[in-house]
């Protein structure tokens, strides 16, 4: 878990030191592949109503013969199991619900596929993702996350300014980058 923190702590620190330099105007964010999305503020209720509507799993029980009682089991591996997906599934929504709700583009570079088109959709299906592509809020928010954020640490920079306008603390971001982002460090 330590090494986690630290990792955050690292990017939090990157994402600091590159924000002077993607932010074109206030609220106005430069990413690395050139695309330029104003930022607004969402509610911190939002987050709140996302975990409402996830079911937190259940920490399991085993009788403890040294004690005599049912005693609960948050090392059980099914439960940590579940609750990383919980976890996940949380930060994914709430990362979905920054980009529709506190973005909106202000310019796109001539080269780069725009939202409309049909390529990033076709490349993404053909690694198994398929999105709903008559939803536009939905085909937006993939755009956001596949096309114009192509780098880890554009999402990060991303996430820590629509926070930053919400009131929600850098230490609450990175807590839940890293929960996304799962073990693979």
């Amino acid at each position: 878990m330590a090494k986690k923190r630290h990792n955050s702590e690292i990017i939090a620190a990157e994402v600091a030191d590159n924000a002077q330099n993607n932010i074109v105007e206030d609220n106005e964010l430069e990413f690395s592949s050139g695309v330029v999305l104003r930022i607004k503020p969402v509610t911190p209720l939002v987050v709140m109503d996302i975990a409402k509507r996830h079911k937190k799993p259940s920490i399991p029980n085993f009788f403890n013969e040294d004690h005599g009682r049912n005693e609960e089991n948050p090392s059980d591996p099914m439960y940590i199991a579940d609750m990383e997906e919980y976890n996940n599934k949380i930060t994914s929504t709430i990362i979905d619900a920054f980009i529709v709700m506190g973005t909106e583009v202000v310019s796109i570079p001539k080269d780069m596929q725009k939202i409309e088109d049909n390529d990033w959709v076709d490349m993404l299906s053909s690694i198994g993702i398929d999105i709903d592509s008559e939803n536009k809020k939905v085909r937006y928010i993939l755009w956001v996350k596949y096309v114009a954020l192509p780098k880890e640490s554009d999402l990060d920079f991303l996430t820590t300014e629509i926070s930053a306008l919400a009131g929600v603390s850098n230490t609450e971001v990175a807590e839940a980058e890293d929960s996304f982002r799962g073990d693979a460090e």
